[in-house]
């Protein structure tokens, strides 16, 4: 799955509707932020949790996802798990590397997708 799929569903999770990609808005190429339905003044607004902390959390809130950061002692390893325990249809695991902001979003929005994802076959 791309990140601009991942994206959209994530966004059919939150009860956005997309309206468009950068591309189809302004002609650039990337492909990866889109716009949500979200209108202000007439211009849609752009929304990508995978790079933006803010539009992460409030992802993360909507949907009730839970975060839980594992580091040494208790881990081998530094990684971090997005968790929805309301519908019980996604987790999502990331290792750190070398950004723990970038893994967390990254993480929030895998479980998001899955979700989105999930409710695909029920609208």
């Amino acid at each position: 799955m791309t990140d601009r799929e991942m994206l959209e569903m994530a966004a059919r999770a939150a009860g956005f509707r997309v309206v468009a990609s950068v591309a189809e808005m302004h002609g650039c190429t990337d492909e990866s932020t889109i716009y949500p339905g979200v209108m202000l003044a007439g211009v849609p607004n752009p929304w990508n949790p995978l790079t933006d902390d803010g539009d992460a959390l409030r992802l993360a809130v909507k949907l009730k996802i839970d975060l839980y950061n594992y580091a040494p002692p208790v881990s081998e390893f530094e990684w971090v798990e997005a968790v929805d325990y309301t519908n019980k249809v996604a987790n999502a695991v990331e290792s750190y590397g070398s950004d723990p902001y970038a893994a967390t979003r990254r993480a929030i929005v895998r479980a998001a997708a899955e979700i989105g994802r999930q409710m695909e076959g029920t609208t």
